[in-house]
């Protein structure tokens, strides 16, 4: 990956960091000062791809480090809610009704790895 960094110009960094922080391909064009159409024409070019994709893996690592760090404090504070007898039901039900929806996600993709793991294995 190392020589596509290489290939790209300064211009194009710029335009990756553009894409990563704007919601949109043409507020990320603006902010790396080129046209939308060489915005796109660039991001047809494999080597671009390729860097804005180990780009958006790191920011996406991050991100999950971050949600992480929060897990602890977010499942303290349902607790909090479900115990807290004065909130109205209807929250209280909310939370409880947040958390079971969230563990048999959880679950179904726990299993959904367990599965590609063990069909990985099969073919390997």
């Amino acid at each position: 990956m190392s020589e596509n960094v290489n290939e790209l110009s300064p211009k194009q960094h710029v335009a990756i960091n553009a894409l990563l922080a704007q919601s949109g391909v043409d507020s990320a064009a603006k902010q790396a000062g080129v046209t939308q159409r060489t915005l796109y024409r660039w991001l047809d070019e494999p080597a671009f791809r390729l860097v804005l994709n180990s780009a958006l893996d790191k920011s996406l690592d991050a991100a999950a480090r971050g949600l992480v760090r929060l897990t602890e404090k977010a499942i303290r504070t349902v607790e909090n809610v479900l115990d807290d007898s004065e909130l109205h039901p209807a929250t209280r039900l909310r939370a409880a009704d947040m958390v079971l929806v969230n563990v048999l996600k959880l679950f179904e993709l726990r299993t959904l790895a367990q599965r590609v793991a063990a069909l990985e294995d099969r073919t390997a």
